[in-house]
């Protein structure tokens, strides 16, 4: 660089090499910043998103399909979740899938009173082909069971 003077052109010749210092300095500076904001970001990321698959499967727990893993859930939305729940069912009661369910349910309870009915029987031949045992119930004779004497 030419100045009108040797120690003009010294004095600015050491100005702009401790120029070029300062701003390689401020730049490793900037690049540092910057990549501790990228991960910073990144776990910021990693942190919404574990917030978020935990919130999910809270929800699923409390209203959602609870054969669905954790990783199902994870690409699972939230307005997918929030639909499926027992809350958006069909309440039509002349609806196939209504009928559909009122008999499934109907041969459930039919199933538990025959179930209920058998105890006895199955208490008293624990070993014996279920089908095969019957029921039968015996009235209490007089007082106490003991017959018609008690009275």
């Amino acid at each position: 660089m030419e100045c009108g003077d040797d120690g003009l052109a010294a004095t600015l010749d050491s100005f702009c090499d401790r120029w070029g210092w300062g701003i390689r300095t401020l730049m490793q500076d900037a690049n540092q910043f910057s990549k501790k904001l990228g991960l910073t970001a990144g776990i910021y990321y990693e942190q919404e998103q574990y917030v978020s698959d935990a919130l999910k499967q809270t929800a699923n727990a409390a209203i959602g399909d609870p054969s669905k893993t954790a990783e199902q859930l994870h690409k699972t939305s939230w307005g997918d979740i929030a639909a499926d729940n027992p809350f958006n069912v069909d309440f039509d009661p002349t609806s196939a899938e209504s009928l559909e369910s009122r008999d499934r349910m109907l041969q459930t309870a039919d199933k538990l009173g025959q179930d209920v009915q058998s105890v006895p029987d199955r208490m008293k031949h624990p070993f014996d082909d279920r089908d095969e045992v019957t029921t039968e119930f015996h009235e209490p004779k007089g007082s106490h069971g003991k017959g018609s004497e008690g009275k």
